[in-house]
Formats: C-alpha cells, sequence, structure tokens
C-alpha cells in the first residue's frame, strides 16, 4: 500500500502536521481537482468521496476521528470527531442528489448538505 495515492499524499504531507487542528485539516482532505497526485480522482485522497465521480457512488469517507497521545493519556481522554463526509476542498455530500444514495433516505439521515462540525468527547478508556 506504500505506493497509492494516499501513501504519497501522506508522505508529501506529513511534516505539515504539529497540532490536532492540523491532522483534523489532513484527515478531511480532498483536494482531487487540485493536487496533482490525485490525478482527477476524489476516491484517491485522504478523504476519498465517490459521489464527485463523474459516476456517482455512494462510498467514502463518512467520518473522522483524531485523537493524540496525550488526550488519550489525559485525564480527560479526549477524542475529536466529526460525521459526514468532508466539505473542506469539495461541495458538502448530500445524498438526495445521488442516485445511488437514495436508499439512505429511508434510514432517517439528515436531508441537504452534510456540514457537521467537529466535536470531542471524553471516553472512558484506559490508555
Amino acid at each position: 500500500h506504500d505506493t497509492r495515492t494516499r501513501a504519497t499524499i501522506m508522505r508529501r504531507d506529513q511534516a505539515k502536521i504539529s497540532s490536532i487542528d492540523d491532522m483534523k485539516t489532513f484527515i478531511r482532505y480532498n483536494n482531487y481537482t487540485n493536487d496533482p497526485l490525485a490525478f482527477g480522482d476524489p476516491t484517491a485522497t485522504i478523504s476519498a468521496r465517490g459521489d464527485l465521480m463523474e459516476k456517482q457512488l455512494c462510498y467514502g469517507a463518512y467520518d473522522a476521528k483524531v485523537a493524540s497521545v496525550r488526550e488519550i493519556k489525559g485525564k480527560k481522554k479526549t477524542i475529536h470527531v466529526v460525521a459526514g463526509p468532508t466539505y473542506s476542498d469539495v461541495e458538502p455530500f448530500d445524498f438526495t442528489k445521488v442516485d445511488g444514495c437514495t436508499k439512505m433516505k429511508r434510514h432517517g439521515l439528515k436531508e441537504g448538505p452534510m456540514t457537521f462540525e467537529w466535536f470531542t468527547v471524553e471516553t472512558k478508556f484506559e490508555a
């Protein structure tokens, strides 16, 4: 897997990550239209989006979780979480606009663009 596009993007950008906020931005990265390593493929980035392909598919990264060793081993044991596909570098996901995703409507998911924000969860995890 070390020659795949995601691995190549990770090697290129890893030095830019020096904080939780940097990691949260990186893990949601999908600038497939401008990133030469993605070759114009929205599924070949860090946060894949199949719905952005010419033949739309309902798959890809649908959430993200980020934690640091310091926060996990800390008093509060926090984890950062966001729901929904990325919309940082691309339009927000809206399953009602993707033919292959219409079944999701039956599961009670939010209609319209999914633009959820990050939130922090305190866990009972013992590190």
